[in-house]
C-alpha cells in the first residue's frame, strides 16, 4: 500500500478548501439577490432562499423560534449550539462512511483521516459568518465539494467507487436482460417500469448494505412481474406514488421530457422506462452529472453505457435525436440551479415535463417552504415529477418542511407530481 505525505496533503487540502469560500459566498449572494437570478425556471423566487434556512432550523415551530431568536441575540451562542450541531453531523458522516473509503488504499490512512477531520472542522469555523445566511442544502452541497477537495489534494487520483459502479451496472444489466421483454409485454408496462425505476433509487453507494438491497430487489422484481401490479397501487401500499398523474401526463400527446438521472446501476432501469416512453413517441433528453461524485452517473459514463451491445436497441433513437444526452454542469448531489449551464437551460425551456431522479433534486429544486404555518409552493415554469426513495435524515427533515399529508417516511418510494 502507498504512503501519502501527510504534510503535503494537508497543505494542498487547505488550499482547495480556501477556494470553496468565494464560491460559497457568490452562491449565497445570488440566493439573496432579488434580481430574479432564477427567472429562467421559477415564476417567483422570493421565498427560495428561506428553504431549510440555518437561521430557523428546528423540528418543531418552537425550536425554530428559539433558534431564530438565538441568532439575533448572540451569534456566538448560535455558533456553539445549532451551527455546531449541524456541522458535526456532516463531520460524523465523513468520518464514519466516506473517509475510510477515500483513504483505504493508503498505508497511513488513519493519520490522513485525522488531518482531514481537523481541517474540515477549522473550515466550518471559518465560514460560520457566511453560512448564517445559508441553508441546510448549502451545507450538503459543501460536503460534496469537500469530497472533491480531498480527491484533488491526494497525490494521485483515486476512483474508489469505480469498482462499485462496474459491479452495480453488471448486476443490473444482467437483471435488465432477464426482465426487459417481460416488462415491455406487460399490460401495465409503464406502471411496472416506473415502479422499478423509482425503487432502483435505493442503489446508492452513500447508504450501507447497498449490495444486500440489490439482491433483495431482484427477487422483488420477479414478485412484481407475477402480481396484479395495478391492484397493488390501488391498495394504497404506496401512498406517495402518484402514478395516475404520471400516466395522464404522458398519455396526452407527445412530449419533450427532460429526464435527470442519479446513480449508476439504477440508470439501467431508468433506461427501461425511457425505452417505453420513446416507443410512445416522446422525445427525451437524459441529463447526467458533469463530473463523478460517489456512484452518480456522469455524461461520459452514460455514453459508454449506451454503446454496449445489450442496449443497442436505443441507438436508433440517438441517431434520430429523439433521445439526447447532456450534463447539468454539476458535481454535487442533485444540482445547483445557480450553476447549471446554458445548454441545460435550453433543454429546460424546451421541455414539457421534468422527471427528476433522486433525493438531491428534491433539495436543490424543492417543492416549497414553510413560512410560519403556511406552506409556500414554488412555482416552476415546467411541471415536475420527483422520483426517489427516502434514505437520508436530511430528506426526512426536508419533506416535513415542504409536504402536506401524507408525509413520506424512511424507505418509502415516492413519485410526486408538482404542477
Amino acid at each position: 500500500m502507498p504512503n501519502c505525505n501527510t504534510i503535503e496533503y494537508k497543505k494542498q487540502f487547505q488550499f482547495e478548501l480556501k477556494k470553496l469560500i468565494p464560491k460559497l459566498q457568490n452562491t449565497l449572494n445570488q440566493k439573496q439577490n432579488k434580481a430574479n437570478q432564477l427567472n429562467w425556471c421559477l415564476e417567483n423566487n422570493e421565498y427560495f432562499s428561506n428553504f431549510l434556512s440555518l437561521k430557523q432550523l428546528g423540528r418543531t415551530p418552537l425550536e425554530k423560534v428559539i433558534n431564530t431568536i438565538l441568532l439575533k441575540l448572540s451569534s456566538h451562542i448560535w455558533k456553539k449550539s445549532l451551527y455546531k450541531k449541524v456541522t458535526n453531523k456532516v463531520i460524523l458522516s465523513l468520518k464514519s462512511h466516506y473517509l475510510p473509503r477515500e483513504f483505504k488504499n493508503f498505508e497511513n490512512k488513519q493519520e490522513l483521516i485525522a488531518v482531514t477531520l481537523l481541517q474540515v472542522r477549522l473550515f466550518f469555523k471559518s465560514i460560520c459568518n457566511i453560512l448564517k445566511n445559508g441553508s441546510l442544502v448549502d451545507l450538503m452541497n459543501i460536503s460534496s465539494s469537500i469530497l472533491h477537495c480531498i480527491q484533488t489534494a491526494l497525490p494521485f487520483k483515486t476512483n474508489f467507487y469505480l469498482l462499485e459502479k462496474r459491479k452495480q451496472n453488471i448486476l443490473c444489466l444482467r437483471t435488465y436482460k432477464e426482465i426487459r421483454n417481460e416488462v415491455i409485454k406487460h399490460p401495465y408496462n409503464i406502471l411496472l417500469a416506473t415502479l422499478i425505476a423509482v425503487k432502483a433509487n435505493f442503489i446508492d453507494s452513500s447508504i450501507e448494505n447497498v449490495d444486500a438491497f440489490l439482491y433483495g430487489f431482484f427477487d422483488e422484481l420477479n414478485e412484481w412481474l407475477d402480481s396484479d401490479i395495478l391492484t397493488l397501487i390501488d391498495s394504497n401500499s404506496y401512498p406517495n406514488f402518484d402514478y395516475y398523474s404520471f400516466i395522464t401526463s404522458i398519455e396526452t400527446g407527445k412530449k419533450n421530457i427532460l429526464y435527470e438521472l442519479d446513480n449508476c446501476g439504477e440508470v439501467i432501469f431508468d433506461l427501461l422506462l425511457v425505452e417505453l416512453l420513446l416507443k410512445k413517441g416522446h422525445s427525451i433528453t437524459l441529463c447526467a452529472k458533469r463530473d463523478p461524485l460517489l456512484n452518480d452517473i456522469t455524461e461520459n459514463r452514460l455514453k459508454k453505457l449506451l454503446n454496449m451491445p445489450i442496449l443497442k436497441h436505443l441507438k436508433k433513437y440517438l441517431k434520430t435525436t429523439q433521445l439526447s444526452i447532456i450534463h447539468n454542469n454539476s458535481s454535487i448531489v442533485g444540482k445547483s440551479l445557480f450553476e447549471v449551464n446554458d445548454n441545460y437551460k435550453k433543454h429546460y425551456k424546451k421541455a414539457d415535463i421534468l422527471l427528476l431522479k433522486g433525493q438531491g433534486h428534491l433539495l436543490n429544486m424543492p417543492l416549497g417552504t414553510k413560512t410560519g404555518k403556511s406552506l409556500i409552493s414554488f412555482q416552476y415554469k415546467k411541471p415536475i415529477f420527483y422520483m426517489l426513495t427516502i434514505k437520508s435524515e436530511i430528506i426526512d427533515y426536508a419533506l416535513k418542511e415542504m409536504y402536506k399529508n401524507p408525509v413520506p417516511t424512511k424507505s418509502e418510494i415516492v413519485l410526486k407530481y408538482h404542477p
